[in-house]
């Protein structure tokens, strides 16, 4: 019985740890997103835009709010608060829109969007995993 309740702690340890491992390196990706949205912002990478004042009207209203989601979901996936998978779920579902529906204006991003696909997928795992896991205490 001891046994049997050891596997099942040391079973949801190392799920629990790898899906904080997972969030971090979530947290890792958004920071690189949020030095790029604010350099598109400012015009240093701006391909065919010379930055914000110049973008179109739909460009400007997505760089603002990834401006502002971006290291906010960082900072909420770094520090594995609740609220910070929510931002993540709010973050990937605006990236979603503008690269699904809308990619007539902000382009197709299929890299993007399986990224974001595979990372949900796995987020699932996760939460399956850590749920039909007990804690064992």
């Amino acid at each position: 019985m001891t046994t049997e309740l050891s596997q099942t702690r040391n079973s949801y340890e190392i799920w629990n740890f790898a899906y904080h491992v997972f969030l971090r390196l979530l947290a890792l990706f958004f920071i690189i997103q949020t030095i790029q949205v604010w350099m598109k912002a400012i015009g240093i990478s701006a391909i065919d835009q010379a930055g914000f004042d110049t973008m179109p009207s739909h460009w400007r209203l997505v760089i603002a709010a990834l401006c502002v989601l971006h290291p906010v979901t960082a900072l909420g996936l770094w520090g594995l608060f609740a609220w910070g998978i929510a931002v993540w779920l709010l973050a990937v579902l605006v990236q979603l829109a503008m690269h699904l529906p809308f990619a007539s204006l902000f382009g197709a991003s299929q890299l993007l969007v399986v990224f974001h696909a595979t990372c949900l997928i796995i987020f699932i795992i996760f939460q399956l995993a850590l749920r039909f896991t007990t804690n064992g205490k």
